[in-house]
């Protein structure tokens, strides 16, 4: 037991060194938010709602609310043919 959860311990801080690298990076920041707010929007499948984030992070997930919003739309169009937006 010891021994496999020092595995997961070191894949889990693998990870959080990987996602930090990757952050560093604005384009892979914007996708990353973006694909966030989309499974977000898929969970809740509302017809409104609303975006919360640390003040730092305000510009960028403010300039990502347009392609989560279409991706959203595409995706539900596609699986399910109904149309809907946010």
């Amino acid at each position: 037991i010891k021994a496999r959860q020092d595995v997961i311990g070191s894949i889990s801080s693998d990870s959080m060194a990987k996602l930090k690298q990757d952050l560093q990076n604005e384009a892979k920041m914007k996708e990353f938010i973006t694909k966030l707010i989309v499974q977000g929007l898929l969970m809740l499948l509302e017809d409104s709602v609303q975006v919360r984030c640390r003040e730092c992070d305000a510009a960028v997930v403010t300039g990502c609310l347009g392609a989560a919003g279409a991706q959203y739309s595409e995706i539900v169009l596609k699986e399910t043919g109904a149309k809907k937006t946010c």
